[in-house]
């Protein structure tokens, strides 16, 4: 789905939600294809001479039998394990009340509200598209010991008059690296979703940046395998 940029910057948060979810589902299809021709191949790999029409004289060494057991166990959780489902990571944020739809126009509403009890509760865990600007202020002041005019200073992250934040960094590397979205497509995602106004070369840099960041310790990594 190609959208330039002028296109994406008149789509309204829904419709950027809704851009965006096409990208993931665009993205779940080349996976499942791949994952598709990888089974295809190791198929391929896996034919000798008793499960295919190959003569016996391609099926070269034979691999070793593994020599684990087999514990007699059912696969899966076993029986007084502890389940790993869906669980609140905190107390809801908000409380939404779904009163009887009798209730909404009856005149003795208010007389019942005395016998209102909770029945049943359900949660919804849910995320909030939330674009936040910290202005970072010096101050100075006037000091009375000395009688000199002290000022504070920012940490040395903060280098640039109007500047991304570290998370909006993280995201990008992730989206580009992990997730494997190309360039364009996270600048995409993040000025339609989010509405930052960043650029291809931006996000470059910061992909650059990182791995620039954790060379040395891959190079240590590397070292010790």
């Amino acid at each position: 789905m190609a959208i330039n940029r002028e296109e994406l910057l008149k789509l309204t948060k829904e419709e950027a939600i809704d851009f965006l979810l096409t990208v993931i589902k665009d993205m779940a299809a080349v996976i499942k294809a791949q994952n598709e021709r990888t089974a295809e191949l190791e198929a391929r790999l896996n034919q000798n001479s008793k499960n295919s029409s190959r003569p016996p004289s391609s099926d070269g060494f034979k691999k070793p039998k593994s020599l684990r057991k087999s514990s007699g166990k059912k696969p899966g959780g076993q029986h007084g394990h502890e389940g790993s489902g869906l669980k609140l990571m905190h107390e809801p944020d908000a409380y939404i009340l779904h009163e009887p739809k009798g209730c909404a126009f009856c005149p003795g509403a208010k007389q019942c509200n005395a016998n209102t009890e909770v029945r049943e509760t359900r949660y919804e865990i849910d995320i909030t598209v939330v674009t936040n600007i910290i202005a970072r202020q010096i101050i100075q002041k006037q000091c009375r010991l000395t009688s000199k005019a002290i000022t504070g200073c920012f940490p040395h992250v903060i280098n640039g008059t109007m500047q991304y934040g570290a998370n909006l960094g993280a995201l990008a590397v992730s989206l580009n690296t992990a997730g494997m979205v190309s360039i364009n497509r996270t600048h995409e995602v993040l000025s339609g979703v989010f509405g930052v106004p960043i650029s291809c070369g931006t996000i470059s840099a910061m992909v650059s940046g990182c791995a620039q960041s954790v060379s040395t310790a891959v190079k240590q990594s590397k070292r010790l395998q």
